[in-house]
C-alpha cells in the first residue's frame, strides 16, 4: 500500500530498463559492478521475482568489457545445468582480477612496461611473468600443457607486463612450468611432517 503512493507508476519500469542497459565502467571493479546489478534485481523483485539469477547474469555478461565477456563465454559460465550466481560472480571476480591490466584503478597505477628488445633479459621478463600468471608460453593461455608441448595455435600478440612486476633473477637450471588449469594459482604444497 504505501509503495502505492510513495513511488511512481513506472518505478518497476524505470528499473527494469536501467538492469537491460546496465554496463560495467571503466572506473569501477567488477564486485562494484555485480552489486549495483543484485540491488536493481532486488528492487525489481521486491513483490515477485520476475528476473531470475540467470536472466540477470546474462544481462551482467551483455555489459561487460569486451575480454572479460569472453572469459565468461570461454568458460562458459552461464551454460551450467545448476547455476547459482554466487559461483558466477566469484569466477568473474577472478577472471576480472587475473586480466593482464585492470580497467578499475582506485590509485594511479604505473602503465604497462616498454618492451626494449636489446634488453638481454627481454624474453627471460615475459617468460617470467607468464609463469608467475599461470599461462602456457606459447598460447598465452591456462592450457595445462607441458613447456614445448602445447599444440597451439602460437600466440603472437604483445604480453602486456605492468612496470610493478618484479622480475627475479632467471635460475640457472630454470626449465618452464606447466601451464596452469586455471586463473587461480596453483594449490601450495603440504609442509611436510617433523618425524
Amino acid at each position: 500500500m504505501l509503495f502505492e503512493y510513495a513511488l511512481p507508476q513506472s518505478w518497476q519500469s524505470n528499473i527494469k530498463e536501467k538492469i537491460q542497459h546496465i554496463a560495467m565502467k571503466d572506473t569501477e571493479s567488477f564486485t562494484a559492478y555485480s552489486t549495483q546489478a543484485r540491488m536493481l534485481q532486488s528492487m525489481l523483485n521486491f513483490d515477485n521475482i520476475t528476473l531470475s539469477d540467470h536472466d540477470l547474469a546474462e544481462l551482467v555478461v551483455y555489459g561487460m568489457p569486451q575480454d572479460l565477456k569472453a572469459k565468461a563465454k570461454e568458460w562458459q559460465l552461464l551454460d551450467a545445468p545448476d547455476f547459482k550466481y554466487s559461483v558466477f560472480k566469484q569466477r568473474c571476480s577472478l577472471f576480472y582480477e587475473t586480466l593482464p591490466q585492470h580497467r578499475f584503478c582506485p590509485g594511479s597505477s604505473p602503465p604497462p612496461s616498454s618492451y626494449n628488445q636489446g634488453d638481454p633479459n627481454f624474453v627471460w621478463r615475459i617468460h617470467a611473468y607468464l609463469d608467475t600468471v599461470g599461462k602456457c608460453h606459447f598460447c598465452k593461455k591456462h592450457c595445462t600443457n607441458a613447456a614445448g608441448t602445447c599444440p597451439g595455435p602460437c600466440d603472437r600478440n604483445r604480453v602486456v607486463i605492468l612496470n610493478s612486476f618484479f622480475t627475479p633473477p632467471k635460475p640457472p637450471n630454470y626449465s618452464a612450468p606447466w601451464a596452469w588449469t586455471s586463473p587461480q594459482a596453483p594449490p601450495k604444497p603440504l609442509s611436510s611432517a617433523p618425524g
